[in-house]
């Protein structure tokens, strides 16, 4: 089995719990994973072009700055961490490795998840692939490979048929251990653990990650603001999979909103785009009601089988529970 996160399924309206195991010689580690989705639909848009360019008119300050002459953001390069990270070409790589080697055995459930047929041989990867950040602070040196890729970065690898996106591959930007990229460029998945790859067919008019583009001008035209930084993808809080990430946008000035679920009014200038409780894209802020600790206790089954509990801190501003919001009016 491979290693998977949790992510809404077409036919069932909850985070599928399933036995995942680590794939690798050593004596394989069990996940199971299953977190209900409230009131959730499968409400999606699959006559809706995707939108591929952002009108300048949504945009000022660092986030104009960002688009390019085709109208996508052009995002500034990773920052170097602690530890080796990956390159988006390199996990493009990965990605279509991984899919070469493994698509012919997991179609079906790539099928699944997508809800209708999938031609592997047709598949070639989407124009762009996005970093997916972690919500988390770096984790301490002691803490296992395994667990430091489980609760960290991934690129998000969308395969195609024609324009249209089939299936997403997740891969850690820590994928960096001896073999899995040897010097001659070839591929050798033997040495891949399974937090490495997070694989999953793409629903019927879906785009993961959504765009950039899109996210903003969902944004801006549901609250008259214009979005000043550059959009950034944070992947919420575990056991959340990297293709359920959400889009960061800072606006230009306060907005009202009131929030779905605690019905509380409030101003904010900072929000989120991205999926809820069905795949169709919402705006998102922090859940008033829900607590503002940023510490949680983690599980590290470590790399030599011993096993220990460790404190990790989500990031300033990524909240552990969001809700819907709408604008109100000024």
């Amino acid at each position: 089995m491979r290693w998977l996160f949790s992510y809404p399924r077409r036919k069932a309206c909850h985070f599928p719990a399933r036995d995942l195991r680590h794939r690798s010689s050593k004596p394989a580690l069990i996940f199971v994973l299953a977190v209900l989705l409230p009131g959730c639909t499968q409400d999606r848009n699959p006559t809706a072009p995707p939108i591929s360019s952002v009108d300048l008119s949504y945009v000022t300050g660092e986030a104009a700055e960002a688009v390019n002459s085709l109208g996508h953001f052009q995002f500034p390069m990773p920052a170097a961490g602690a530890y080796p990270q990956i390159s988006e070409s390199e996990a493009v790589t990965l990605a279509s490795a991984d899919l070469g080697f493994y698509g012919k055995v997991a179609v079906g459930l790539y099928e699944k998840d997508r809800g209708g047929p999938i031609k592997l041989d047709r598949l070639k990867p989407c124009p762009r692939a996005f970093l997916a950040a972690t919500g988390y602070e770096p984790v301490q040196p002691q803490i296992s490979e395994f667990t430091r890729k489980v609760v960290g970065s991934y690129w998000v690898v969308s395969f195609c048929d024609g324009s249209v996106p089939q299936v997403s591959i997740a891969v850690s930007v820590h994928a960096t251990q001896a073999g899995l990229l040897s010097k001659s460029g070839v591929v050798d998945l033997t040495k891949a653990s399974g937090a490495d790859f997070n694989p999953m067919g793409v629903p019927i008019g879906v785009q993961i990650p959504l765009s950039p583009e899109e996210a903003v001008t969902i944004a801006a035209k549901a609250t008259g603001k214009r979005i000043s930084s550059i959009p950034e993808l944070i992947i919420p809080p575990w056991p959340a999979s990297p293709h359920l990430a959400r889009w960061r946008l800072a606006l230009e000035a306060p907005v009202r909103v009131r929030g779905s679920k605690s019905r509380v009014s409030r101003s904010t200038t900072e929000l989120f785009v991205g999926v809820f409780d069905s795949w169709r894209s919402v705006l998102l802020e922090a859940d008033p009601s829900s607590s503002a600790e940023r510490s949680e206790t983690f599980f590290d089954a470590g790399s030599a089988g011993a096993s220990t509990t460790f404190t990790l801190m989500r990031r300033t501003g990524v909240p552990r529970v969001v809700e819907p919001i709408t604008p109100e009016a000024p």
